[in-house]
């Protein structure tokens, strides 16, 4: 009796995790950009010291050079000088000129 309550619970636990799971993916929009594209990058400052809903969200405008396939770029500014590190697509936003 016990086993098959435990059993039971397995079941919805894992019906209820597909749901989640379900639901999460329908919600996230795929962002892909290619090399070559001009691009804003997500404000990092903006995180560590929130400084109220008129401050900038976006900064430069830098030019993606490499797509690592999984969602990273590496990217360089307007002076052909490359940034530190890779940057997130969900970082990202197209600049349109």
């Amino acid at each position: 009796m016990l086993e098959e309550k435990y059993e039971f619970a397995q079941m919805r636990r894992a019906l209820y995790k597909s749901h989640t799971e379900n639901y999460y993916n329908r919600q996230v929009r795929v962002k892909n950009f290619k090399v070559g594209e001009w691009v804003l990058r997500k404000n990092e400052s903006h995180h560590a010291k929130p400084l109220g809903k008129l401050s900038v969200m976006w900064e430069g405008t830098y030019k993606i050079v490499e797509d690592h396939k999984n969602g990273a770029y590496v990217l360089e500014t307007q002076d052909e000088r490359a940034t530190p590190r890779t940057w997130n697509a969900q970082s990202l936003h197209h600049f349109y000129s």
